[in-house]
């Protein structure tokens, strides 16, 4: 298997984890992958009046001593402009606050998920 199908493959699992996790925590998984031309959101979430854009990463190793290091100003202005675009797809959901969040999946597959990082 080349490293781009490892990745993809490494993505989907994680994703998966993340998505049963969520839904066992009592949330509804509205949509995974959503993308516009910007950028993307890799699970969006509803629980209650809540809405979450997440972004998973699944690493075999630390690689960054804070979350919030996955969110450069870059990645935090794709990331708006895609809550931005869904909100604007799904009007009834406009009412709902919005969480930007990490699900940050080890390489023994521990979930460490962090809510409202920016």
């Amino acid at each position: 298997m080349n490293r781009s199908r490892e990745n993809r493959a490494k993505g989907i699992l994680g994703e998966e984890v993340v998505a049963s996790f969520l839904i066992r925590e009592g949330h509804t998984v509205l949509a995974r992958n959503f993308r516009i031309r910007i950028g993307e959101a890799d699970i969006i979430a509803r629980k209650g009046e809540q809405l979450f854009f997440i972004e998973v990463k699944h690493w075999s190793s630390v690689g960054f001593s804070h979350p919030l290091e996955v969110f450069s100003a870059g990645k935090r202005r794709k990331m708006r402009a895609v809550a931005e675009a869904y909100l604007n797809r799904n009007v009834s959901l406009k009412g709902c606050s919005v969480s930007f969040c990490l699900a940050f999946l080890n390489e023994k597959r521990e979930l460490n998920f962090y809510r409202n990082l920016f």
